[in-house]
């Protein structure tokens, strides 16, 4: 353009600002929001801060948690969140480090498995008034897993006590000693910066059993998506030491106040194996529909005793009141009787109690687990995948149902009978036509 005339680069600049008027609202109309990159390179959150739930013994999964992790020694990325001071795991390590559900130390091509890419430490959340937490804590760790070949993840929850004997193992200490947390939004450092730092999680497994059960966490960085995951909630505490603790109770002192979310109904209870372990046995679960029919007999033999209690009480107050005159030995040992007689009665009814609460219990577990099959509740596990997918051809469909509207709006008729005039018979004709028009 710069090698023409006068006149041909007016023309050709008068063409471009014509075509540039007519593909305008073209160009508008089909520009699509930019997502974060989070949105699209997905990772899980920690997810919710759950209560413990109450094991069925009824219902054990047959699947071990057969875990494999190595001590790791180089220093880790960490960021405070807000709501909890995030360790990053590289992909170097995390290939190696995770679990998978089996039967045997060895992963069959079936078993899922899982790498672990995220570690994050918080404040438990706080139960509410009367209700508990089930299982006392000070602080969790989540252990945030990706399953291999899948769009699913696994979130395991280690929960921590503080404990002032030296002979307890505290797994957070060699993390995080020597090293300053962050503690602001948005502020980063590194853990495991001391030459003996180690990261050893071995012993939050070994000889563990976890509860089990489904459910949802948001996207990291993306509020608008979820993903689905497994949910492995420790049954019993590990321990911090006070130091520990102090350390992290003032880097996440000013993290608000949680409430608890309540798990689901159904929950299952899973064992651990090392990996490579030539025995890895399997948890046998009670039989609880024979505990309820157990239950069934006593609260049977309470009702039993508690009516020949109080009939004994009534007889006794029958002669106690038919005594007339003053006191005399028998009338003594009479009224001892009968105060004894209604305290068997109270016993009674407090076993009565007690036999019919423990026959709901176990046949709320027995008819929980008649129903209940392992794993019958996963996700599809090609849930983000058809999502994406289908966002995919949603946002084709919509470019075809816009290019359809604006060729209403804009007839390209025209504007492709202006281009093909200008490109096909190049400047100098363009020009020849247009003193002709004139």
């Amino acid at each position: 353009m710069l090698g023409m005339t006068a006149e041909p680069r007016q023309v050709a600049w008068v063409c471009l600002v014509f075509m540039s008027a007519f593909l305008a609202p073209v160009s508008h109309s089909i520009a699509v929001p930019v997502q974060p990159i989070a949105c699209t390179s997905i990772q899980s959150a920690m997810g919710p801060f759950y209560r413990w739930p109450t094991p069925n013994p009824g219902m054990v999964a047959p699947v071990n948690v057969v875990w494999n992790y190595p001590v790791y020694t180089n220093p880790l990325r960490a960021a405070f969140t807000g709501k909890s001071i995030q360790i990053d795991i590289p992909a170097s390590f995390g290939q190696f480090a995770g679990f998978h559900l089996g039967k045997t130390g060895i992963p069959t091509p079936t078993d899922p498995r899982f790498r672990l890419t995220r570690i994050d430490i918080r404040k438990p959340a706080q139960a509410y008034p009367g209700l508990g937490q089930a299982l006392t804590h000070v602080m969790e760790m989540v252990l945030v897993h990706r399953q291999e070949k899948s769009d699913r993840w696994a979130n395991v929850i280690l929960p921590f006590q503080v404990s002032t004997s030296g002979q307890d193992m505290d797994i957070v200490n060699p993390i995080i000693s020597g090293t300053e947390l962050p503690s602001r939004l948005g502020q980063t450092g590194y853990v495991m910066a001391s030459a003996v730092s180690e990261l050893k999680l071995s012993p939050a497994y070994a000889n563990a059993t976890f509860s089990e059960f489904w459910g949802t966490a948001p996207v990291s960085g993306c509020t608008s998506k979820t993903v689905d995951a497994r949910y492995f909630m420790r049954t019993s505490v590990l321990t911090i030491g006070v130091d520990t603790f102090q350390q992290l109770s003032s880097a996440l002192q000013n993290v608000p106040v949680q409430n608890p979310t309540p798990p689901p109904e159904t929950t299952w209870t899973i064992g651990t194996c090392h990996n490579s372990t030539a025995n890895c046995v399997l948890q046998k679960a009670m039989n609880v529909q024979e505990k309820a029919d157990n239950a069934a007999k006593y609260e049977s033999q309470a009702i039993e005793t508690q009516r020949k209690r109080k009939s004994d009480l009534d007889t006794k107050l029958e002669e106690l009141q038919a005594h007339t005159g003053p006191a005399t030995n028998a009338s003594i040992a009479l009224y001892d009787a009968t105060a004894a007689a209604f305290s068997n009665l109270q016993a009674a009814a407090s076993e009565l109690a007690s036999a019919q609460t423990n026959k709901a219990t176990t046949q709320a577990w027995a008819a929980q687990a008649a129903a209940a099959t392992w794993d019958s509740n996963a996700p599809r596990a090609a849930a983000l995948q058809t999502g994406l997918k289908s966002q995919a051809n949603g946002v084709a469909l919509t470019l075809a149902d816009i290019s359809g509207k604006e060729a209403e709006e804009t007839e390209p008729s025209v504007v492709k009978s202006l281009l093909s005039r200008f490109f096909s018979t190049g400047p100098s004709k363009f020009r020849q036509k247009r003193r002709l028009s004139v």
